[in-house]
């Protein structure tokens, strides 16, 4: 093994290229990261080929002789034997190039950031989408002959629980996949999921529990045989509140400008919408681009979901207001318009809307 691409640079590389597991259905284990620091000539070939961004490169190294910080290169220690298939191969010709798993990728990631970070990265990587800045909306959706979800709530857990006690990471990547959820479509499905889940510490409203494109069978009349006939309706986010009134569900779909503009998009947005109003015990929202890239119209959009579902407002009360306000200006910033990085929490120069938000 010639190098080991982990942490923040393997997360970025995942968000952007297929699942390499769908096309390596069996490849050499291996357990450990090289013991020695990469060459300086694969490491500017990696960079350029590699599309993962202009921040160092993240390399795994088994050895502390080999933990050397470059100007390319940021070297992460790692001297315990890992699980089987904690390490991928890349499959790059000539070169013997892995990639942390992205199971690993989630618990390395969740160690080096704040429960915020954790958690988008948890979101990015049980995803169903994977950045293309080509397309129109900026995503691709990720099922196809070729591609499949990275990984699944599921399998994060199994793999984080399976860690040994004090595996750096391990109980934050614990504590964030309580809000981690499978099969996002897009960064702002699952930004959003984040604002309506998170309690009001991490920024969020704490509206109810959330699921994401959960299919509902909606009654749509009687065919000729006078048989009662159903189509399948995939709302984009379910909130699921208990009240005095027991579950209130309240279901919201974001409609990107970038997807959803022209005028045969906008009919179709519309019929779906009257049917899902249609189905018994549950309040139908929509949210557009520019209802949630301003502050103040998506504060406004958040508190009439909240009147819907009955919830009272959670923000602390009148000592605890301003911090409050304060973190859900910060969290909107990373999840929701761009201007932060939603892994780091770092302002980002020249911020502007995330493509695949907007």
């Amino acid at each position: 093994m010639d190098i080991c691409i982990s942490h923040h640079s393997a997360l970025d590389w995942y968000v952007h290229h297929r699942n390499p597991c769908s096309r390596f259905q069996e490849f050499e284990h291996a357990v450990k990261a090289p013991d020695h620091a990469p060459e300086v000539a694969l490491v500017d070939h990696l960079v350029t080929i590699l599309d993962i961004g202009d921040q160092k490169l993240d390399v795994m190294v088994s050895s502390p002789n080999a933990r050397h910080a470059t100007a390319l290169v940021s070297s992460h220690l790692c001297s315990s034997e890992l699980p089987e298939g904690a390490l991928i191969p890349l499959g790059i010709r000539g070169r013997n190039v892995w990639i942390t798993s992205p199971a690993l990728t989630f618990v390395q990631v969740a160690g080096v950031t704040d429960r915020i970070g954790a958690i988008a990265a948890g979101n990015s990587l049980c995803s169903s989408y994977m950045l293309d800045w080509l397309e129109d909306a900026g995503v691709v959706y990720r099922p196809s002959v070729d591609d499949a979800p990275l990984v699944s709530v599921r399998q994060l857990l199994s793999f984080v629980r399976g860690l040994p006690e004090g595996f750096y990471g391990k109980a934050r990547a614990l504590r964030a996949l309580k809000y981690v959820h499978d099969g996002a479509r897009s960064p702002m499905e699952w930004g959003l999921a984040m604002e309506f889940e998170l309690p009001p510490g991490l920024g969020g409203y704490a509206l109810g529990k959330v699921t994401l494109n959960e299919a509902l069978a909606v009654y749509d009349g009687m065919d000729s045989a006078s048989r009662r006939t159903y189509v399948e309706r995939i709302p984009d986010i379910t909130i699921a509140a208990h009240g005095r009134r027991g579950v209130i569900l309240a279901r919201i779909d974001y409609d990107a400008y970038s997807v959803h503009s022209n005028e045969l998009r906008e009919v179709m947005d519309s019929r779906r919408r009257n049917q899902l109003a249609s189905y018994a015990g549950m309040v139908q929202f929509s949210l557009r681009t520019s209802q949630v890239m301003r502050y103040s119209e998506f504060e406004q959009e958040i508190e009439w979901i909240r009147i819907s579902l009955g919830q009272r407002r959670k923000d602390g009360g009148k000592r605890r207001q301003g911090k409050t306000w304060d973190r859900r200006i910060t969290l909107w910033q990373r999840v929701i318009s761009g201007e932060r990085d939603c892994y780091t929490g770092r302002l980002v120069k020249d911020a502007s809307p995330i493509r695949g938000r907007c």
